[in-house]
């Protein structure tokens, strides 16, 4: 404790070796509070070698108070090779309230390699709510490799709510050619 802040530090490592296999992991916790600012951040890596079978999984968890804003963030990266096959993951959370607006953003990529065909999936989810009005919107991008084609689909859905007006729009992609779907609300 230095000058009214406050420092702590937690780091524990652990390694396990279970009939042949290796489970490693790190976790790291830190706290601070400067000057009335509370940082707090979590890590979690983890490591699993099970019957030749690799499992990596990293968590990171940052949420910081500064200036009375909330800064909160997750992040999720898992990686598994599995007989032979590859899945890759990433997930990435973050949430913003500043000068009394929330703004909430969701990542998801997934990457699988299976059977020498590629699968690509990127999720990305968006909620702003800014001086009462609310906005969200959806990306789906997806690309699947299979048996040398190459598919692609583009998904994008956009909601906004302004006061009572509801506005939907719905736009989906790439299927010999390109097809554009809009509804609204007549309310």
């Amino acid at each position: 404790m230095e000058d009214g802040n406050v420092d702590l530090t937690v780091v524990l490592m652990k390694q396990v070796m279970k009939e042949w296999n290796v489970h490693m992991e790190v976790v790291v916790m830190e706290q601070v509070m400067e000057e009335g600012n509370v940082h707090m951040e979590v890590v979690v890596m983890e490591q699993v070698m099970e019957e030749g079978n690799v499992h990596m999984v990293v968590v990171a968890i940052e949420q910081v108070m500064e200036e009375g804003n909330v800064h909160m963030e997750v992040v999720a990266i898992e990686q598994v090779m599995e007989e032979g096959n590859v899945h890759m993951e990433v997930v990435a959370i973050e949430q913003v309230m500043e000068e009394g607006n929330v703004h909430m953003e969701v990542v998801a990529i997934e990457q699988v390699m299976e059977e020498g065909n590629v699968h690509m999936e990127v999720v990305a989810i968006e909620q702003v709510m800014e001086e009462g009005n609310v906005h969200m919107e959806v990306v789906a991008i997806e690309q699947v490799m299979e048996e040398g084609s190459v598919h692609a689909k583009i998904v994008s859905k956009e909601q906004i709510m302004i006061g009572s007006v509801v506005g939907e729009k719905v736009a989906m992609r790439r299927k010999m050619g390109i097809e554009v779907v809009e509804g609204k609300d007549d309310r």
